[in-house]
């Protein structure tokens, strides 16, 4: 939305309902994180940067495809929950 609007976000709340951390989970908590991947944006998506100006219709044309995870990595064998 920041980069249809030119706003930039202040804060990202999340919360995790009813969530549980096991003994079998322990030791895949302690593993050494891989760097954290970049979000990258389809150019289909317009910049205000760059165009100067904003559409509504703009935010309804949004997709999923429109975003990408760039360098993202897991360890394995994944944190069964």
């Amino acid at each position: 939305m920041g980069r249809l609007t030119s706003c930039a976000p202040l804060w990202c709340h999340n919360f995790i309902g009813d969530a549980h951390i096991y003994e079998s989970h322990v030791e895949q908590l302690t593993r050494t994180p891989f760097a954290a991947p970049q979000l990258q944006l389809s150019e289909r998506m317009p910049d205000f940067a760059e165009t100067g100006r904003y559409e509504r219709e703009w935010r309804e044309k949004v997709e999923p495809s429109n975003f990408a995870l760039v360098g993202h990595e897991h360890h394995a064998p994944p944190i069964a929950a």
